[in-house]
Order: structure tokens, then C-alpha cells, then sequence
């Protein structure tokens, strides 16, 4: 398999960078994969989520449990085919079960086998002891496990020498640990600490009587107490709510499940389906609709993602992370076709015209479709003063402070496509439109339209500004065209066509596109590629343009972060001060269909999808990348005449070489856990002659 970097790689080199960054901005929808039943072959109503020491992933399912290594589902059965309640990673790095009237761990053996071992016996249970029902809870501690079940909460110590019963009570609800010491809520009591068979109300802890409390978030010396009033906080002195209202969006929303995230935030997901997360200051930053099933359990893997159990489907989230994603869930309708930041709001130029999104109470997305225009908008740019629209029928500007706009060209003869801001001239628009290129000044504090020039029957796209007086534009009826202009006396001084006289073969079918990288014109035509020089262009046999399988979608934009180059099926990147190229991979369903790629006013990048829009933000924290283990997954001998297949042990688990049947040809299949998307690997058997 080829070598490639996961996207937390890359990107962690781009956090470095100093941007200064917004207060506020929109916190789109987090990138995500739905996994299926036709994925993991078993019902999907999931019950719990654990990660063992290798990166694997174990789902307690109602079938049993399910196990995914990144590449392969497996459903390892439990006694009487029951399901799998709860599971969880013990400090000893083994796999906890539990399930209905047995509880016990997974061993993965060297053969990459996984089986279930029950520990009702370790433990002492006997005849209608092991009657134990649903074993609701398994809480690991530094010392051993708990398994809690319908009657009675049962204490193994890892190394299988203590065992301790207690007995419960019909009110008893969830456990929870911070270290080895236990607290549970008593239902009509309230949150009681647990000391060796008893329970002592914590002060205060009658809060909880008949709150519901879904999760607890451990702090030094006290604890987050996570309840449907809000936050509260707990420690020798009593509980109290958290400042500011903390929480108090979940008041009715039925909070179930917590989960603590690497960058310090955490998430709170509802029956009702809602995944809110909060920051380390105990402030919604977003809130998520992740469907109509109730969220069950979360967890989070090696590599940072955040899976989420619910009882109708599996989702994994890429949470915390720099990239996001706008869409329908958040009121975005048509296709994007431009995007800008201007005044607290992303306006966006769409096929429903031009559209504002900005950030709304409970971590909403406020979305309002403005009908400036009758049809399309197509190019949207933002200055200090005012915001530029080009659309189906003209220009239009929003001036700065104003709640409408004012129209700048009005026709039915063309549409304006491309605005470009000049690089050298802060007062100056270029507008590029089907028939002309417009040139808007600032008269004044205000945006004004200078003039227009005929493009007499080219058909332009890809406008590009070369020089003070200079630009360039592609041509899909022929050769690329560069124009010098003399604004102040509102007229074209020169205009050359490119073409065969410079080294150029035009596909006719598909005319002309321009992209600049290094400060270096290039062409694409078809599936050819050029780079200019001065004494006109020559075959392009570089990247970005050797890079990509479909060239004549090739579009390359330069931002701060670096240099992007796409395709609508291929998305790469030079960070900023490199040299080397490497290929994106965000691996949602969301991330396919690149269109239009901006680095906006408000620091964030933005590309367009088919379905949507993507979000880079830099400033959100990238989990740190866990490091990658490559190994056997399945060593099997084959007989000289292919009537046996024999699996063999990965390894001897003696440190002794594995003993191979004399004749027998070895095959070997490689792996590597992770559940990140663009992972791949090259191998090599040294001293395998290949025949000549």
C-alpha cells in the first residue's frame, strides 16, 4: 500500500502558525461517518464503547459485542447469545464484559482470535448466585474492576485475589469513579459516596435526589456533576451550580451520556438525540443533531476521534478538529458557489441567491436566505467597506452598517462571476462578467462602478491579478488572454492571446484554465499542462499538476496555511514554507465534490462540496497523533498442492520463533489499527529476489 499522512498530521504543523484569529466565528457540524448494519453485519442498537491497547474498537451490541480494527467488523458472541450491556478497558489494558447473567473479559490471542472468558467463577458466584441479570455498569478502578448487576455490585481485583459483594438496593442508579474511590446516586436520596457496602450522602448531595445525573467529569480535589439542571460543582463543602447558568441548556433535553474530549472540552449527548459540546470554561460552543435515536454511550479512540453509540446507529465525529461542515442541518440550501466573513456573518453566494449564516443562541447556526436577487449569486467579496455581490443580473454592494443593498450594474445581457480584490490598489475591484471585465472603484468610502471592457467573444473564467496594471484570465473557447490596462484613462492598452505561437496545444473542446503557484503562470487544456517563461510556455511536468488524475478540474489557491491544489475528487496541500505536496483525506461522507476553496476574512478556510461546505478552522486544538504499529494480522501455510491452508500464530508469545510445516508456502497479510481514513503502508521482504 502507499505511504500517505493522515489529515492530523498535517495540520498540526499549520496550528503553529501565528494567525490572529476572531472571537467568534461558526461552529459547523463536526465531519462524520455513519457505520451501518450492512458495515458490521448485526443490529444496530449499540449499548457501550471501549478501546483496548491496541486502537481497537469494541461495541457492546445487542447481538454481543462488536470489534473493528479500521478495517474489518468482527461479532464476537456472548453466553446465550446475549447482548452486550456494558464494556470497558480495565487498568490492566484488558477488555471488560458484561452482559445479562454473566459478566467477563475478551482475550485476543496471538493468532488475532478474539474469545470471551466469563469471570462469574473468579469471583465466587454459585448456583442462584450467577442469576446476576443485566449487568448494567462496569467501572474500572485503579485496583480492579466492579461489576454492578441488578442486586448486587461484585469487586475483582486484577490480579484475581479480592473478591467483595455488596448488596443493592431497587432505588440504586449509576455508579461512577474518581481513582478507586466509588459515588453513586440513590434515587430519593440523592449522590452518596460508597465505602465499602455503604452509602453516605455527600453535602448537598440531595440535589440529586430526583435529578437525573448523567455523568460526572473529575477535577483535583471536586467534581463536575453533569445533571439536567445544568453543571454543578462537588466537593467537601456541598454542591453547588456552576456560575453563569452553566449547563442550563440542558434543562428538558434529557442528558445521558458524557464524555471528556483531549483539547479539555467535553460533550453531553441527550435521548433526544443532541450532542452538546462545552469548553473547558463550561460554555456551550456548539450544539449537534446527530438524528432521532437516543445517544447511549460515547467514547473516544487512539487517534481522538469520537464515536457515538446510539440505539438506532454508530457515528464516528471528528471531535474535537479544526475542520467542520455547513449544510442542510444547518439551513444551507442549493449549491455554494462563493463565500466571504463581513460584519460577524458568512455570506455566501448560492444558486438560492445570496445567504447569511452567523452564530445563534444554544450554539445554533441562524441561517437567512435574503432574496437580494431573483436568481444566482455568484461571487461574494468582503472589504472594509462594504461587501461586494456579483449575481445572474449584475453587482450589487452592501455597504458597510447597512441593512440592504445598493445596486452597481443592473443587465439582463450578462452575469458577473469572479471578483477579485487588487493586491495593489486597495480601492480597486476587478468583476469578471460573461461579456466584460468590470472595474469598481472606491469613490469617496463607497464602492462605485468605474467601467467595463468587451471580452469580444471570449468566454472568461479564472480571473488573475499579475501586476499593478496587469491581469490574466482563462478563455473555454481558446488561449488564455493577458490584458494591461491603463485605469486611469478607463481603457485597455494591450491584449495578447496565447495560442500555438507560444507553445500552447488548446484543446478546443475545453479551452483554457490558469492557476499561479511561486509567482509561475500555468495553463491547463484538456489533460495537458503548461508553464510560462518568457519566452512563452512549456509541457508542465511538476506538481500540483502531475498530482491529480483529472487536470482539467485542477484549481489551485494560495492562503497563509498554504498552497491548495483540488480536483473534485482530490484535495492536496503544501503547507506554508514547504516544499512537499501532500494529499488530504477527511474521511466523511460530507468531504466529496470540491468546487470553490477561500481563505476568509475571519482566518478560517472554506471549501465548497456538493453537498455543502467545509470549514478549516485553525484555531480548535488537533488531538496529538497516536503512534502507528504496523504488524502481522494473519500468517497462514499453504501445502505444496494447495489442499491445505494452515493458520500459524503471529507470533509464539515465548519469544520463540513460530515453527513452520516443512514445503508449506507462507502467506502473510499485514495490519495496522487505525481508524483514520488515508492510512497506508508500503513493505519490503528483504533478500526476496524477484525473478528476472
Amino acid at each position: 500500500m502507499r505511504a500517505s499522512l493522515p489529515i492530523r498530521v498535517l495540520f498540526s504543523l499549520l496550528l503553529l502558525l501565528p494567525l490572529a484569529l476572531p472571537a467568534e466565528t461558526l461552529h459547523g457540524m463536526p465531519l462524520l461517518r455513519r457505520y451501518l448494519p450492512e458495515d458490521y453485519n448485526a443490529t444496530p442498537t449499540h449499548w457501550a464503547l471501549a478501546t483496548d491497547k491496541e486502537g481497537r474498537l469494541f461495541v457492546g451490541n445487542s447481538e454481543g459485542v462488536l470489534r473493528y480494527d479500521g478495517d474489518k467488523w468482527g461479532l464476537i458472541e456472548l453466553p446465550g447469545k446475549q447482548l452486550g450491556r456494558d464494556v470497558v478497558t480495565g487498568a490492566d489494558g484488558r477488555v471488560y464484559v458484561g452482559s445479562y447473567d454473566s459478566f467477563g473479559w475478551l482475550q485476543t490471542t496471538d493468532d488475532g482470535e478474539t474469545a470471551y472468558h466469563e469471570l462469574m467463577t473468579a469471583v465466587g458466584l454459585k448456583g442462584r448466585e450467577r442469576n446476576v441479570g443485566n449487568v448494567w455498569q462496569i467501572l474500572a478502578t485503579p485496583e480492579g474492576v466492579y461489576f454492578r448487576g441488578e442486586s448486587a455490585l461484585h469487586f475483582l481485583s486484577y490480579d484475581q485475589q479480592r473478591v467483595k459483594h455488596w448488596p443493592l438496593q431497587e432505588n440504586q442508579r449509576s455508579f461512577f469513579t474518581q481513582g478507586n474511590q466509588l459515588f453513586a446516586r440513590i434515587d430519593g436520596v440523592g449522590f452518596c459516596r460508597f465505602v465499602d457496602g455503604r452509602f453516605t450522602l455527600e453535602p448537598g448531595g440531595e440535589l440529586f435526589a430526583h435529578q437525573v445525573l448523567a455523568g460526572v467529569i473529575n477535577r483535583q480535589g471536586w467534581r463536575v456533576l453533569v445533571g439536567d439542571g445544568g453543571f454543578y460543582r462537588a466537593d467537601g463543602s456541598g454542591i453547588v451550580p456552576l456560575p453563569d447558568g452553566a449547563g442550563t441548556e440542558l434543562h428538558g433535553n434529557h442528558p445521558y451520556a458524557v464524555q471528556t474530549l483531549e483539547d479539555g472540552s467535553f460533550v453531553v449527548g441527550t435521548l433526544h438525540g443532541e450532542l452538546y459540546r462545552y469548553g473547558a470554561d463550561y460554555k456551550l460552543r456548539e450544539q449537534v443533531s446527530l438524528g432521532s435515536f437516543g445517544i447511549t454511550a460515547m467514547g473516544t479512540d487512539h487517534e481522538g476521534g469520537l464515536w457515538v453509540a446510539t440505539e438506532g446507529d454508530l457515528q464516528r465525529l471528528s471531535l474535537p478538529s479544526p475542520w467542520s461542515f455547513l449544510g442542510a442541518a444547518q439551513g444551507l440550501g442549493g449549491n455554494v458557489w462563493d463565500f466571504e466573513w463581513y460584519e460577524g456573518a458568512l455570506w455566501l453566494a448560492t444558486t438560492r441567491g445570496v445567504v447569511s449564516m452567523q452564530p445563534g443562541p444554544n450554539g445554533k447556526i441562524e441561517t437567512t436566505e435574503t432574496h437580494w436577487t431573483n436568481l444566482e449569486a455568484f461571487a461574494v467579496s468582503g472589504t472594509d467597506h462594504g461587501l461586494v455581490i456579483g449575481h445572474r443580473n449584475g453587482l450589487l454592494v452592501l455597504d458597510k452598517g447597512a441593512s440592504s443593498p445598493r445596486s452597481l450594474l443592473n443587465t439582463d445581457a450578462e452575469s458577473v462571476q469572479e471578483l477579485v480584490v487588487s493586491r495593489f490598489h486597495p480601492d480597486r475591484i476587478y468583476a469578471l462578467a460573461d461579456e466584460h471585465l468590470y472595474v469598481l472603484q472606491l469613490i469617496d468610502g463607497r464602492w462605485q462602478l468605474g467601467f467595463g471592457l468587451a471580452v469580444e467573444g471570449a468566454s472568461p473564467s479564472t480571473l488573475l491579478e499579475t501586476g499593478p496594471e496587469e491581469v490574466w484570465f482563462g478563455d473555454s473557447r481558446g488561449g488564455p488572454q493577458r490584458w494591461a490596462l491603463d485605469v486611469s484613462a478607463r481603457k485597455l492598452v494591450k491584449r495578447e492571446v496565447f495560442g500555438k505561437k507560444q507553445g500552447l496545444e488548446i484543446d478546443p473542446q475545453n479551452g483554457s484554465t490558469l492557476f499561479q503557484v511561486d509567482g509561475v503562470m500555468h495553463v491547463v487544456s484538456g489533460e495537458r499542462g503548461y508553464r510560462y517563461r518568457a519566452s512563452g510556455f512549456i509541457p508542465d511536468a511538476g506538481p500540483p499538476f502531475t498530482l491529480v488524475d483529472r487536470p482539467a478540474e485542477l484549481v489551485v489557491e494560495d492562503t497563509p496555511l498554504g498552497t491548495y491544489a483540488f480536483t473534485r475528487r482530490q484535495l492536496w496541500l503544501r503547507p506554508a514554507g514547504k516544499k512537499v505536496w501532500k494529499q488530504l483525506y477527511l474521511g466523511s461522507q460530507l468531504a466529496a465534490g470540491y468546487n470553490r476553496l477561500r481563505y476568509n476574512r475571519d482566518s478560517v478556510v472554506r471549501l465548497a462540496t456538493w453537498s455543502g461546505l467545509l470549514q478549516f478552522n485553525p484555531s480548535e486544538k488537533q488531538p496529538a497523533p497516536a503512534p502507528l504499529s504496523l504488524g502481522f494480522e494473519l500468517v497462514t501455510a499453504e501445502s505444496q498442492d494447495g489442499q491445505e491452508l494452515r493458520r500459524l500464530p503471529v507470533s509464539s508469545g515465548q519469544g520463540l520463533p513460530v515453527e513452520i510445516p516443512s514445503g508449506y508456502r507462507l502467506h502473510f497479510r499485514y495490519g495496522m489499527v487505525s481508524m483514520d481514513s488515508g492510512l497506508e503502508f508500503r513493505y519490503r521482504l528483504n533478500g526476496a529476489g524477484l525473478p528476472e
